[in-house]
């Protein structure tokens, strides 16, 4: 340990069982017997999981909750990456639900097998069978290529002897935009050879710990985008030495990014892009994003993005023209709350929050002054009707629909709901949505004119707003229900086309449904114009993409916002990220294979 100037050895090393049988030993051990001194400061709460055996409970090694950071959606695949007994597994195949995936891998068979025995139990309280526990080693993973959409590790990757091989593994099974999210030891200075050679610290995380700017080093070499520190806190200290907590996230490339026009907006001279040089104040080109941003925060960085008519598309414009936006006329009562709009999600008239009533009242709207039967107010009683809440979005919405040339569905929604007038939530997103729709339809050559997508906006707008709470169906859904409807020519007396139009409209509702979450009018029609692009093709015979990235810009507004489980949180907001969508809405063909079995 102390005072040894020189270490010799000859011809002995080649005997020796190595880190990975040192480790291997250390756990097998623990697993038997649980060691309250390397237990995990950060474990599940028993009142968190109450539904994972106490044998598993007792055996929480690690330095941090990954799973708990990362917010896996329901459907997503998760791979645990040394699983240990199982803990973090288990709390993921709630989160994921039936039709989501967990896999755990692990060279310990005495720490698989405990988990094994754990995994039925576990089903039985959920009601659903989701976990798979393989044996194998972290650098040589026995899982297929890019099916995972999140990976998991805690405090494992400083076990491992070729910590660049398991990140590299980890990488090769995320699929493009899948997401690490790790807890590791890390430390600011290498520790010195009493630190890394003692077999006690390497089995206690300690004595392989990465130093953490070499981590962040590699990351980036080994092609992971946009990682970065969720949280940090102290851990240890040994010898003087000071371990800490870490937990990171990192995202696999897309294969992919969408190239878009771009303008340097100042105030610096220039802005320096990955792969496409510098961009000018002022200037004009084309430009592939740069990673883990979203286009609200490139505008913060002083690019602006432009949509087809030169205009900014990732950024509301105060001051528009009076050909581009509706001019409210100023005698008119529903003009005024306009220019307190904002994107804002409460009272148009005072901003107190919305409440809902579970038994309708008679309201008189605040506005028009006429008397309607409704749910909804604010908390200090003030009443705007729907009629009131989108007359300026439907203008816009209108004027927007029937002007574009945009052929992608979620492009033409993010540039429909930057103007000012459409509220965070509203029913003006019920109209939205078939207008979006059968706006996009018609620039692809679908038979639709002027009159179908006023019609499309007209029925949307009849939806009245909180239908997803208080009836169970989501005007987003509904919303989609109505432009393939009129696409399809359905009636009820046609059998076929309505028949197609409730299946969709079902199936919209479903994926909705997944979450347990309050109603968000951004994430709804994303994954209601998601879904109609996956079954475009078969239903109407013209593909409608909707491969536009969203990246949330309004969570921090959204008081209900779920954070990290929603596919559209950025992933550099630090309360939570989400990379591309990953619901069980658009997984195509059942259940991947998990096993590689060559």
């Amino acid at each position: 340990g102390e005072g040894v100037n020189l270490v010799r050895c000859n011809c002995l090393l080649s005997l020796g069982r190595g880190v990975t049988g040192l480790v291997e030993e250390f756990y097998s051990r623990r697993a038997q017997e649980p060691d309250p001194s390397i237990a995990n400061p950060a474990a599940i709460g028993d009142g968190e999981a109450e539904f994972i055996p106490q044998e598993v409970r007792a055996r929480q090694y690690g330095c941090g909750s990954p799973v708990a950071a990362a917010q896996p959606a329901p459907g997503q695949v998760v791979v645990d990456l040394g699983c240990g007994a199982g803990a973090e597994c288990f709390v993921a195949a709630k989160a994921v639900g039936p039709r989501g995936r967990v896999v755990g891998v692990d060279m310990t068979g005495e720490m698989l097998r405990r988990a094994r025995r754990a995994a039925g139990e576990v089903a039985r309280e959920l009601g659903y069978s989701n976990v798979e526990l393989i044996q194998g080693r972290l650098e040589a993973l026995p899982l297929g290529s890019g099916l995972a959409d999140l990976v998991v590790s805690n405090c494992v990757i400083n076990l491992c002897r070729n910590k660049r091989r398991v990140l590299k593994e980890a990488l090769r099974i995320l699929r493009p935009g899948g997401r690490l999210v790790v807890s590791d030891v890390v430390t600011e200075a290498e520790p010195g050879p009493s630190i890394r050679a003692n077999h006690r610290l390497v089995g206690e995380c300690l004595g392989g710990a990465l130093v953490q700017e070499a981590l962040f080093t590699m990351l980036e070499e080994l092609g992971f985008e946009a990682p970065r520190v969720v949280s940090r806190f102290p851990y240890r200290t040994v010898k003087g030495h000071r371990f800490y907590s870490l937990t990171f996230e990192a995202y696999r490339p897309l294969r992919r990014r969408k190239r878009v026009r771009a303008m340097g907006a100042g105030p610096e001279l220039m802005t320096l892009l990955p792969g496409d040089g510098v961009l000018w104040r002022g200037e004009v080109k084309e430009i592939e994003p740069p990673p883990g941003l979203a286009p609200e925060g490139l505008a913060d960085r002083g690019i602006f993005i432009l949509d087809g008519n030169g205009g900014l598309s990732n950024v509301a414009e105060a001051g528009s023209c009076c050909c581009c936006a509706p001019q409210p006329d100023q005698e008119d009562k529903r003009a005024r709350p306009m220019g307190q709009r904002l994107h804002r999600q409460d009272c148009l008239l005072c901003g107190a929050p919305i409440e809902y009533l579970l038994v309708p009242e008679e309201m008189a709207c605040e506005l028009c002054g006429q008397s309607f039967s409704s749910s909804a107010r604010c908390r200090r009683g003030h009443h705007v009707c729907d009629a009131c809440h989108t007359a300026d979005p439907l203008k816009w919405l209108e004027q927007k629909c029937l002007s574009t040339g945009q052929t992608d569905l979620i492009g033409l929604m993010k540039e429909i709901r930057l103007h000012p007038s459409f509220s965070l939530h509203g029913p003006e997103h019920h109209a939205m949505v078939p207008g979006v729709i059968m706006a996009v339809y018609r620039n692809l050559g679908g038979s639709v004119g002027e009159p179908e997508i006023l019609a499309a906006i007209q029925r949307g707008a009849q939806v009245p707003g909180g239908m997803c709470g208080l009836a169970g169906a989501c005007g987003a859904a509904i919303g989609a229900g109505i432009a393939f409807g009129l696409i399809l020519n359905s009636s009820p007396l046609t059998p076929g086309p309505r028949a197609k139009v409730s299946n969709l409209v079902g199936a919209i509702l479903q994926g909705i449904g997944e979450r347990s979450a309050a109603r968000c009018c951004q994430r709804e029609s994303y994954l209601a114009l998601r879904y109609c692009s996956k079954v475009s093709k078969e239903l109407i015979g013209i593909h409608l993409p909707a491969d536009d990235e969203l990246h949330c810009a309004q969570y921090s507004r959204n008081r209900e916002c779920i954070g990290r489980a929603c596919e559209l949180f950025p992933a550099q907001a630090t309360n939570g990220g989400k990379g591309p969508d990953t619901s069980p809405l658009f997984a195509v063909g059942g259940i991947r294979p998990l096993v590689r079995r060559d």
